[in-house]
């Protein structure tokens, strides 16, 4: 049997696998998906086999070596560590020498220009650019020089967010805020822990992680166009491939070449296949490049998705990702009984409680989501949020005044 076909259909499944397990990753736990074949295949992924193969572990290399597994395994999973990092720099390097391997020397070509050059590398260098500087950026540190000015931010809307103290930082949670397990430190307006960066998001870098995607979307998307094309002019060369320009785009015939018998002989003959041969094809003619065309291909969407996701929640309905969690923790309470919400008589707002004596709410009645500022003041809070004043005192200016007086 021809081993070709089975490369071919390898290659498409595994690029389709690492698309489909990066979308997991990335949508699986948000609420948006949490209940749904998504969410189950996420925790299946994420949960259940990890708890399979550490019993099937515990019985064949017993608890010795399964203990130094699971610490290395907290470790990789529960504390902060570069390893997701040292991934991501590994794939957009990878890709970046793939690029320039295979594709560099071969434009201009008559489907790329050499104009594409510079923006090719500027895309690069953003990739790069922004990831460092969201991994390196405040998301919103809060402690005893700023606390007060936080704390002023927002009023609690005793739904999601009552005046409870941190026990690790001792004090006073402002309201939109959560303590971050993995920075060791309380985060303002808290969205989420990014493991791609090693990092919280929060107040003050969502504008440098939406900066990230927006590049990591892009670069993905427009390096994969080059590359599409770059390898349909290989394949022009070769004869597997003709464009005519359309009426707002290009039609493709793929071709392919075989051999026709006849009594008189044997000749060569090339002959029109369909788009999954031809696509098939253009792996054999530079496998790097159609495979990197690709795989960017299905990446580009999905962060693009997943950006826009993002967007909608923070921007249009002005909640943050840890937010949309505790909404669907209070709807898991008052939906098993644990809370219900009551009314307060002065202002008619309504409140959380699971106390008895207080006076519930009409049926049907839902708190409207207090942080919501309509959409433009959202996401002016996202890319430009208010400077924090702080009190931490001004060592280097204090210095300064002090040798001054010694001087005198």
């Amino acid at each position: 049997m021809d081993a070709l076909p089975l490369l071919q259909a390898l290659v498409w499944s595994v690029a389709v696998l690492i698309a489909v397990f990066i979308f997991l990753m990335l949508a699986g736990p948000s609420q948006t998906f949490r209940h749904t074949v998504v969410g189950r295949a996420h925790r299946f992924v994420s949960e259940t086999v990890p708890a399979a193969l550490g019993r099937v572990a515990h019985r064949v290399l017993g608890p010795r070596i399964v203990g130094w597994f699971a610490r290395v395994a907290h470790w990789a999973g529960y504390e902060r560590n570069p390893l997701v990092q040292i991934f991501y720099l590994g794939l957009v390097s990878l890709g970046t020498l793939m690029f320039m391997a295979r594709a560099w020397d071969q434009i201009p070509n008559v489907s790329v220009s050499s104009a594409h050059k510079p923006f090719v590398l500027v895309s690069i260098a953003m990739a790069y650019i922004t990831f460092f500087a969201a991994c390196w950026s405040n998301p919103g540190r809060i402690d005893a020089s700023n606390h007060a000015a936080h704390a002023a931010l927002w009023e609690y809307d005793h739904v999601l967010y009552a005046p409870f103290e941190c026990r690790t930082c001792t004090f006073m949670k402002p309201a939109r805020s959560k303590h971050c397990s993995m920075t060791k430190s309380c985060i303002a307006s808290f969205d989420h822990f990014c493991i791609w960066l090693n990092n919280a998001v929060g107040r003050n870098n969502q504008r440098h992680f939406i900066v990230f995607l927006a590049s990591v979307a892009w670069v993905s998307s427009y390096v994969s166009y080059v590359s599409a094309w770059t390898v349909a002019a290989i394949m022009q060369r070769y004869g597997l491939l003709e464009l005519a320009p359309a009426d707002w785009w290009w039609t493709a015939q793929f071709f392919d070449y075989g051999y026709h018998y006849t009594p008189t002989g044997t000749q060569r003959v090339r002959f029109p296949v369909g788009w999954f041969t031809g696509l098939s094809n253009a792996l054999l003619v530079d496998p790097i490049l159609a495979t990197l065309a690709l795989f960017l291909a299905l990446v580009g969407p999905l962060v693009l998705a997943f950006l826009a996701h993002h967007l909608w929640y923070n921007a249009w309905l002005g909640m943050t990702t840890n937010e949309t969690h505790k909404w669907a923790d209070v709807q898991w309470a008052i939906d098993h009984g644990e809370a219900w919400y009551a009314v307060v008589a002065s202002t008619g707002e309504l409140y959380l409680t699971n106390d008895a004596a207080a006076t519930r709410a009409p049926a049907g009645a839902v708190p409207r989501h207090r942080y919501n500022l309509g959409f433009w003041r959202n996401l002016r809070e996202l890319l430009w949020p208010a400077a924090v004043a702080s009190t931490k005192p001004k060592v280097k200016a204090a210095a300064k005044t002090e040798k001054a007086k010694k001087a005198q």
